[in-house]
């Protein structure tokens, strides 16, 4: 079977709907079952670093229950010193958990946070059938957050 388009007013509609076919995300393999959000509750300055008192918030959008073993804060200013630990956390499918972390960051990316930068979570998971992996997310400033 061939298909030929002798016009271009058939040939565009035909390719548009393929292209949407092939990108729509329910064919993507990769979709992300975690996200996140924060509020910082406290800060305190010490020179050109800051103590941050963070909530965090993270949702499971994925039908199984996901255990997060280890989460690390990345800074989007290098060099990035990671910052975190081990943490047992259950994830009941489609519920959320809220937390609170403390990190020392610099001013400076406290200020691109203030502007739009989003922390970045590594969370190392076991899912309900044992395997393991490693997610990256941002996190989305809390509307309802109180800034500091």
């Amino acid at each position: 079977m061939s298909l030929r388009c002798d016009s271009f007013s058939l040939c565009v509609p035909a390719l548009t709907l393929v292209t949407l076919f092939l990108a729509a995300p329910g064919n993507a393999t990769n979709a992300h079952d975690l996200s996140g959000s924060y509020s910082v509750i406290n800060r305190t300055e010490a020179g050109s670093q800051l103590r941050v008192q963070m909530h965090v918030r993270l949702v499971n959008h994925s039908v199984e229950r996901i255990s997060v073993l280890k989460i690390t804060f990345l800074g989007s200013l290098p060099p990035t010193k990671p910052q975190g630990g081990a943490i047992s956390i259950a994830l009941e499918p489609h519920r959320a958990s809220k937390l609170t972390q403390e990190l020392t960051i610099t001013r400076q990316e406290y200020e691109l946070w203030q502007k739009g930068a989003r922390p970045r979570l590594v969370l190392e998971i076991r899912r309900s059938d044992g395997t393991r992996r490693t997610d990256a997310i941002e996190l989305y400033r809390s509307l309802g957050g109180e800034e500091k």
